[in-house]
């Protein structure tokens, strides 16, 4: 059983990186 809380701190890590990454992609000259 995976407990949600988990599971949501994983997901929202995991987003806040890609974000992160797409981000400075975005911004780099």
């Amino acid at each position: 059983m995976v407990r949600p809380i988990v599971t949501f701190a994983t997901t929202a890590g995991h987003l806040a990186m890609v974000w992160r990454r797409e981000t400075a992609t975005t911004l780099a000259p």
